[in-house]
């Protein structure tokens, strides 16, 4: 790992960016991590997780062919964000603490921010392609939430007009997507974390563990080694007793529900678009030609309000 990304991980520790909101929040996919993974790492010495991931590592590489593709079908320059403001980077928010983001790449320049477009760069693997939408289409109900909370924290923290974000899907399939600011989403964020960064990282207060993995048990003690739970831990088994039972009931409906939209679709119908005319269900092709259902649950609450 170079000398110029270990000063850029470590500048980042002291900063909530765009992939640690949406971790904070409960966005990001589950294998990410939540709040401990993040406190992990802007307490430890920084080292470069994702050096040897493949889909980091060619994501990483895809980025300036993705970026390039833009430039070249709308005909506008973009920067480098972070080869721009290397001693910038991540870019703080102006007022608020603990607060910063690194864009991809930006149209425009932070000379002028109100008038910049914050542009995002994702390589996605076809397997994902259901999460997205038609190209050109808005990025709120056409994009995963989690990639679309990234760019609506960029374009918090640098103050910039809008947001773009373009994905290659599978190698050969590019889109692009308009992002709306959104200052209330920002807002309530930014509060959030900085929240979060004063009670468990500037006060060292370790959260609870996000995977078992994250937590080391010594050897086996003696059998005879036995703890007597207290009310504590009798209010946990008691949750978690009630939570078994509602996952269980949960898990039988949704299947009952998937069932039943399986058979409107049935073998002849690939989707099922909302009234307004967004894809709400479709199959994705999986391994040995099985065909898992994938529902879309984005804008189900605007569906709910109109059958009321």
């Amino acid at each position: 790992m170079s000398s110029d990304r270990i000063a850029w991980l470590e500048r980042r520790q002291h900063y909530i960016c765009a992939t640690d909101i949406t971790r904070l929040m409960g966005l990001a996919p589950s294998g990410w991590g939540k709040e401990y993974r993040v406190f992990r790492d802007k307490t430890e010495p920084v080292t470069d997780d994702h050096a040897d991931v493949d889909l980091f590592v060619w994501g990483h590489k895809l980025q300036p062919v993705i970026a390039e593709h833009y430039s070249q079908v709308f005909e506008q320059p973009l920067e480098d964000f972070e080869a721009t403001y290397p001693q910038q980077t991540p870019w703080p928010h102006a007022s608020i603490p603990h607060v910063a983001a690194t864009p991809d790449y930006l149209q425009g320049t932070m000379d002028d921010p109100t008038s910049a477009v914050v542009v995002e760069c994702k390589n996605v693997h076809e397997f994902m392609k259901p999460e997205w939408g038609e190209s050109a289409a808005p990025a709120e109900g056409n994009c995963p939430e989690h990639t679309l909370a990234q760019v609506w924290w960029q374009i918090g923290c640098l103050g910039a007009d809008s947001g773009i974000i373009t994905c290659l899907i599978g190698g050969n399939d590019w889109r692009w997507y308009p992002v709306e600011p959104n200052p209330a989403w920002f807002a309530a964020a930014a509060a959030f974390a900085t929240d979060w960064y004063e009670k468990h990282v500037v006060a060292n207060v370790e959260p609870p563990p996000d995977f078992r993995n994250d937590f080391v048990l010594d050897d086996v003690p003696p059998t005879d080694y036995v703890l007597t739970a207290g009310d504590d831990i009798e209010i946990i088994l008691f949750d978690l007793w009630s939570r078994k039972q509602e996952h269980r009931m949960a898990t039988q409906q949704m299947k009952q529900l998937e069932l039943a939209l399986m058979r409107h679709m049935g073998s002849s119908h690939t989707q099922i678009n909302r009234r307004d005319g967004t894809v709400a269900v479709t199959w994705r092709l999986g391994k040995n030609n099985r065909r898992p259902l994938v529902v879309k649950y984005k804008n189900l609450d605007a569906s709910f309000d109109e059958i009321g």
